[in-house]
């Protein structure tokens, strides 16, 4: 990790969750793209900062979307898109959505990888953005990075992420690689 987390990961479990990661990934070097901490509550901010960040002259594609919420629940989505605003969903089959069980450092909570029951792996929206579909959104964020939902997703076939359906927001991070 190049950069400090603002409390949604540490450098222990990102190096567990990298082993999640799709081969060309793993060893690579986390980059801190957004955080609500340093970049303030704006989904279109999030937005910006993952259709700018770049390697290069190459943009940096997959990301891990991380959030904490006020209860201390982590949990997020790996995505092989930079998240942008789109008329449908966007993605692939590397996608998938995860649990960090907090004082757990030797590995993630959950992996939940693609069901291949439907491709609805990304949803941009400027009042909303979410990850998975099908019989609910995995993980669903209001436009102010403030509030947010999980449900069982056919995507992902997942148990819900928090433990409320719905949750307030602490922390949101958007980390890409290099």
């Amino acid at each position: 990790m190049s950069d400090e987390s603002a409390g949604c990961i540490s450098p222990a479990l990102a190096r567990a969750l990298s082993g999640a990661l799709p081969a060309r990934l793993r060893n690579s070097t986390w980059r801190l793209r957004y955080s609500t901490r340093r970049d303030g509550t704006s989904l279109r901010t999030m937005y910006r900062a993952a259709g700018g960040a770049r390697v290069g002259e190459h943009r940096c594609e997959e990301s891990v979307l991380l959030v904490r919420t006020s209860r201390g629940e982590r949990f997020g989505a790996f995505t092989t898109e930079h998240w942008r605003v789109a008329p449908r969903y966007y993605g692939t089959g590397e996608s998938f959505v995860f649990v960090l069980v907090p004082g757990v450092e030797e590995g993630a909570g959950g992996v939940f990888p693609w069901t291949q029951r439907n491709d609805y792996f990304v949803f941009g929206r400027n009042e909303c953005a979410a990850v998975g579909g099908g019989a609910g959104f995995a993980l669903w964020l209001d436009e102010e990075l403030a509030r947010g939902n999980s449900a069982r997703s056919d995507t992902f076939g997942n148990d819900p992420l928090s433990s409320e359906h719905e949750f307030d927001v602490a922390c949101v991070e958007l980390w890409t690689f290099e």
